[in-house]
């Protein structure tokens, strides 16, 4: 790939990185309804608390499963020598038919009755729409496997004693993505606006299994978070 049209790949996706983030409140374009549909039933099975002194914040683990997947197709794509700017432009094209313009959205179209023409449009070869095809299967498996880390992480904590509180579909996302792309001021007010949601449940401590987020806690929301005072724990 010639370093200007990587630089162009670079641009289009942080930008839809954004505009998910703003959109949606998480980097793949999950709707509210989405979590509730999927977290419901283990939140209603943990039968925690959504408010304490003690958070477990799930983070990636809430929809890692969803990720995995498009980063599989990300390096289909890529094998078959197509780019990240190819994906972008079949979903300007399915816009048309209601498509949004993120990683969930890849997702969905690579199986619906739309992606023939797709194909025959932007000529994608066969044999790379079927292995598209066959890891978008995985999803729901993948999703799956993330859920049942969350609960073993509850249940580890709650066997040792820790009366712990878990937002389920309500939790917020901790807004690395746009860290990462240097959205610094949508990052910032992303952080103080999750801070300011946490002071009000009470929280003052948060346990989480994800690495990236027990970063973020630890050391980007100090830096832009005035009076950031939970600590974390990972």
């Amino acid at each position: 790939m010639e370093k200007k049209e990587r630089a162009e790949e670079i641009l289009a996706v942080s930008k839809m990185v954004k505009d998910t983030y703003l959109k949606s409140g998480n980097p793949v374009g999950l709707s509210d309804k989405d979590f509730k549909d999927y977290l419901g039933p283990l939140t209603k099975e943990l039968n925690l608390p959504s408010k304490g002194e003690t958070l477990f914040y799930a983070g990636m683990y809430s929809y890692m499963g969803y990720s995995e997947v498009a980063l599989m197709m990300e390096y289909t794509i890529a094998s078959a020598g197509l780019s990240m700017l190819d994906m972008l432009k079949w979903l300007d094209f399915a816009s048309k038919f209601g498509f949004k313009k993120n990683l969930l959205s890849i997702s969905r179209l690579v199986t619906s009755r739309w992606i023939g023409a797709i194909a025959s449009r932007f000529v994608v070869p066969k044999e790379v729409m079927e292995k598209l095809k066959a890891i978008v299967r995985q999803t729901e498996m993948r999703q799956q496997y993330y859920l049942d880390k969350i609960k073993k992480g509850i249940q580890l904590l709650k066997d040792s004693g820790f009366s712990i509180a878990y937002m389920g579909p309500e939790e917020p996302d901790y807004g690395v993505g746009l860290h990462t792309f240097g959205f610094l001021e949508d990052f910032q007010n992303l952080a103080k606006k999750n801070y300011e949601k946490f002071k009000e449940l009470g929280v003052k401590k948060i346990i989480t299994m994800d690495p990236i987020a027990a970063t973020a806690f630890k050391i980007f929301y100090p830096e832009v978070v005035e009076g950031f005072d939970i600590e974390v724990y990972h």
